[in-house]
């Protein structure tokens, strides 16, 4: 079935209306395949980036408002119709058309595009205006403030205008920055990455809307750095102070540039070396980048500890020398920075790393008594389920036959629950005893422990075992997170209950009648939700996947 046809058959019509709509307005841009994926932009209140994946699961994807709560939005309709017509029709190019003009046509027509186009004609008067007046050095850094205000903006919105009026206010200045010597050159572009990064310092980006902006200044950065003609010392020294005096995006940048530099790296690394043994005053920040420069060109795994060791300040970068330590079978070293790590201990979360670790130093230096000890202790000080994960993982790191340990670990929790009885912690319990026979492969004996536990993972993971044997009974327990997740009502909750459907399918695919059971499910499912139609249709367009095997 073509991907429109598929498409037709999950949404309304007045979806695909909007979206042959956007198509007939010639909306749609830069479109490509990757795969199975077809991806684009369609232009509309902003510039919308959108995704279709056109295999066995039709799934889209769009940065407007209305993918979220619309499985196929009128940007992916207008998308999937572009794509099939450039994949049945051959058309003529653009370019060749235009390349049997002659120049005063093409004047013409330029200049008639340009002045139906606020934006446009506001560009190329600035370019105009630039070409005739070429600014000085100074004056062309002094359009990067005006074209990147630093602002406090978190509203999407907000975001998208402002950098879509950046990218208008810098095309003519990066123009004519192209033009520079190489060395004005590279620091202009570097100005810019400096203050694209400072400014993301207030502004929250999260659907990136600067990154077409961002990538083309890199690309200019990358191509004026490999233009100058600076011999290897005066590189060196350049790149250092610009690292000093970097935000956050210029330094990954210029980072990039050592790593690429193989001639330059060295000079950088001694460079580095010598700032921070001077009497030099460095910020904290200063340091603890020249120090990860130094770590990044570490040529042994000592140099690496040696250069962490400075800026380690919290249990996980002691951790982190602990861990190399062992790596290389140094366990006495290990332990000392373990040791350093339990002073630095502060919160949950880095009492279980630390206990993780502590483990695994025992065990690397032979003692596998104290480690079983030790890792038991840790679980019955504070039996979850992500204490349980994690005695499971350790032993299996560790080659702990955790069956041997099996009626020890069953007595232990049976005594925790019953002194939680009546507590906060009485149903965390229980869901450990769930996955815990479950470790074993004795789902019925969990079932016991179900009553105030539906729709955690610990009673899916039951469901999920006891599919083929007790159909329905499973399918009762699935039903809590799927049937929450429909009435969350958002693409994103419809896109989970789809993936729970599949998973359910895959587990009993092979059993007519399980899967008999769970296409009466599926029917009812639609039924009680009818009201989702966006939900209903999804499903609707999948019937041909979830058909029982005869």
């Amino acid at each position: 079935m073509l991907l429109v046809e598929r498409i037709k058959s999950a949404v309304d019509e007045k979806i695909i209306k909007r979206g042959v709509a956007l198509v007939n307005k010639s909306k749609v841009v830069n479109v490509s395949v990757k795969g199975s994926t077809v991806v684009g932009e369609v232009l509309g209140t902003h510039r919308y980036n959108v995704a279709l994946d056109s295999g066995a699961h039709l799934h889209g994807s769009c940065t407007c408002p209305a993918a979220d709560y619309q499985a196929i939005c009128k940007h992916m309709v207008a998308l999937a119709i572009i794509y099939e017509q450039g994949s049945s029709k051959k058309h003529p190019t653009l370019e060749n058309w235009l390349s049997k003009k002659s120049k005063p046509e093409l004047l013409q027509s330029l200049l008639e595009v340009i002045e139906q186009d606020e934006t446009l004609r506001t560009i190329w008067y600035q370019k105009m205006e630039l070409s005739l007046n070429p600014p000085s050095e100074k004056e062309l850094k002094k359009l990067i403030t005006k074209a990147l205000p630093k602002r406090s903006i978190w509203d999407y919105q907000k975001v998208a205008n402002y950098f879509q009026n950046a990218t208008e206010k810098l095309q003519a200045p990066l123009d004519i920055a192209k033009s520079l010597e190489p060395d004005a050159k590279i620091d202009f572009f570097g100005a810019l990455m400096n203050r694209l990064g400072s400014v993301l310092y207030q502004i929250d980006d999260s659907y990136g809307y600067r990154l077409d902006l961002e990538h083309s200044i890199r690309e200019s950065f990358k191509q004026s750095y490999s233009d100058i003609t600076w011999d290897n010392n005066q590189k060196a020294k350049w790149l250092v102070n610009e690292l000093l005096n970097s935000s956050e995006m210029y330094a990954e940048v210029l980072q990039q540039a050592i790593e690429n530099d193989a001639q330059t790296r060295g000079l950088v690394l001694s460079l580095c070396q010598s700032k921070l043994e001077s009497n030099v005053k460095l910020t904290n920040d200063n340091r603890r980048l020249l120090i990860r420069i130094l770590i990044n060109g570490a040529t042994s795994w000592q140099e690496e500890v040696k250069y962490k060791a400075l800026i380690a300040k919290d249990c996980d970068d002691y951790l982190q020398l602990a861990k190399i330590c062992l790596k290389h079978d140094e366990e006495l070293d290990a332990e000392d920075w373990l040791l350093r790590a339990k002073q630095k201990i502060s919160g949950d979360f880095d009492q279980q790393r630390w206990n993780e670790m502590e483990l695994q130093v025992l065990h690397a230096l032979g003692d596998e008594e104290q480690v079983w000890q030790k890792a038991i202790a840790n679980f019955e000080s504070k039996p979850s389920c992500e204490v349980w994960q994690h005695l499971v993982k350790s032993c299996e790191q560790l080659h702990i036959d955790l069956s041997h340990h099996r009626q020890e670990i069953e007595q232990s929790l049976i005594r925790c629950l019953d002194l939680a009885i009546n507590s906060a912690f009485e149903s965390e319990i229980e869901q450990v005893l769930i996955l815990f026979y479950l470790h074993f492969s004795q789902p019925e004996k969990g079932k016991p422990y179900i009553a105030q536990n539906h729709g955690t993972p610990a009673v899916e993971q039951l469901g999920l075992a006891l599919l083929i044997d007790e159909t329905d009974y499973a399918l009762n327990l699935l039903d809590t997170s799927i049937s929450r997740d429909i009435q969350m009502g958002t693409k994103a909750n419809y896109h989970w209950a789809d993936k729970r459907l599949d998973k359910i399918y895959e587990q009993i695919k092979s059993n007519p009648r399980a899967l008999g059971v769970f296409t009466e499910y599926k029917a009812n499912l639609e039924q009680l939700h009818k009201r989702k139609t966006t939900f209903v249709k999804l499903l609707q367009a999948r019937d041909d996947y979830y058909v029982p095997q005869k």
